[in-house]
């Protein structure tokens, strides 16, 4: 079993979105992964960066989206958007000078972010962009 399993509750209905989504997802499975096998700094450390540039990725996509379908609450998302990219790449930073060791308290803040986000904010602007059929 995985870490994190996706279930249709996180989908927003929107395929390129969940597609990315699941990514995340995978990613998150991959970190808890190598954590969990004791594979090292060097491999997890790596894998974060990853799911920070792809997190960029992601969020830049629902930006851009949310702008086309005038979403009243894009300030309100970025933000949230920021602060997780703002926790995580200190954590990043902290790991790979060896001032914070890649745990389960990381592994747990990702999915709990990335589950309730989705679930809450993501769940938001879904009906924006059904509305214009993007």
């Amino acid at each position: 079993m995985a870490f994190l399993d996706w279930d249709d509750s996180y989908s927003v209905g929107h395929i390129e979105i969940d597609i990315q989504h699941r990514k995340l997802v995978n990613l998150i499975n991959l970190l808890h992964d190598r954590m969990k096998e004791g594979k090292g700094k060097d491999a997890s450390v790596g894998i974060l960066k990853d799911l920070l540039e792809y997190a960029d990725y992601h969020f830049k996509t629902e930006e851009d989206l949310m702008v086309k379908a005038e979403f009243p609450d894009l300030e309100k998302h970025r933000e949230e958007h920021r602060s997780f990219e703002m926790k995580v790449h200190s954590m990043a930073m902290d790991a790979e000078k060896g001032e914070y060791l890649i745990s389960l308290e990381l592994n747990e803040f990702l999915k709990n972010w990335l589950t309730s986000h989705i679930k809450g904010s993501d769940k938001q602007y879904a009906p924006y962009l059904n509305e214009i059929g993007l």
